[in-house]
C-alpha cells in the first residue's frame, strides 16, 4: 500500500494501527505514550502474536516510509478499543457483550478494564 501511495505520488498516508503496537510486553506506566514507545517483543512479560504482529506492521511501515518513502509523508495513529454508533443490527460478538453489560442482562459486572475510544473522536 505504502508502495502504491508514494508511486501515485500521494503526499500523506495515515496508518490506522493499534495500542497494541506500542502498549505491551512492558510495565505499566502513568507518562503518556510517544512515539518512543514499542511493545516490547521479547521481554519478560509475554506478547501475544496480535500484539507482536501489529508491532513488527507498524516498525515495516516506518521502515519504508524512511528509506523508501521517498516525500511520502506517514501519520499513525495507536488508538485502543475503538466502540461507537452501530451502523446494521447485525451485531459482532464484541458488541452483543457491550449491550448485555449496559443493558443488565449480564448476572453481574466482570471485573475488567480497558481503553476504550469513541470511532468518532478517532476519526477526528
Amino acid at each position: 500500500m505504502l508502495r502504491a501511495a508514494r508511486d501515485a505520488g500521494i503526499k500523506r498516508v495515515v496508518l490506522t494501527s493499534s495500542f497494541a503496537a506500542v502498549g505491551y510486553g512492558q510495565p505499566a506506566q502513568n507518562e503518556i505514550f510517544s512515539e518512543e514507545n514499542w511493545s516490547v517483543l521479547d521481554g519478560m512479560i509475554p506478547v501475544q502474536p496480535y500484539h507482536k504482529s501489529k508491532t513488527i506492521g507498524e516498525k515495516a511501515a516506518w521502515n519504508f516510509a524512511e528509506t523508501e518513502g521517498g516525500n511520502l509523508e506517514l501519520a499513525v495513529v495507536n488508538p485502543v478499543s475503538i466502540f461507537g454508533p452501530v451502523l446494521s443490527s447485525d451485531f459482532s460478538p464484541t458488541i452483543q457483550i457491550v449491550k448485555k453489560l449496559m443493558d443488565g442482562s449480564v448476572a453481574g459486572c466482570p471485573q475488567i478494564s480497558f481503553g476504550v475510544v469513541d470511532v468518532r473522536n478517532l476519526a477526528d
